[in-house]
Order: structure tokens, then sequence, then C-alpha cells
């Protein structure tokens, strides 16, 4: 997916080439982002709540409504 998008910049163009660094950065930080939120709120959602089947719900629905 970040290949795709840095397709869509000019590296040639200076200010194009700093949206290019914004865009990676943005990337980043939406992966670890979401890397963080799977492995916290899913996780306890499964194991404290008790009720497992939410948990993986609740990361496929999340994940059918980014797309």
């Amino acid at each position: 997916m970040p290949s795709h998008g840095a397709d869509q910049f000019d590296e040639k163009d200076s200010k194009e080439l700093i949206q290019m660094s914004s865009y990676f950065n943005f990337v980043l930080l939406a992966v670890c982002l979401g890397a963080a939120v799977s492995l916290t709120v899913f996780v306890w959602i499964q194991d404290k709540q008790m009720i497992g089947d939410w948990g993986f719900g609740v990361g496929a629905l999340s994940s059918c409504c980014w797309l």
C-alpha cells in the first residue's frame, strides 16, 4: 500500500517531495496505531470480557469499514 501511494508524487518537485515524506509519516503512524489497538483493545475484549467472538467481530468490522 505505501508504494502505491508514493507513486502519486513526483520526486523531482520539491513541494511534492515534502508531501511524500508526510504521506509516509502518516502511513507509518496509521500502521503503528492499528497495531497498538489490535494488541490492546481487541485482546482486552477477548480476555477480560470472556467474549472471544466479539474481539474477532470488532476487528473484522473495523477492517471492512476501513475499505
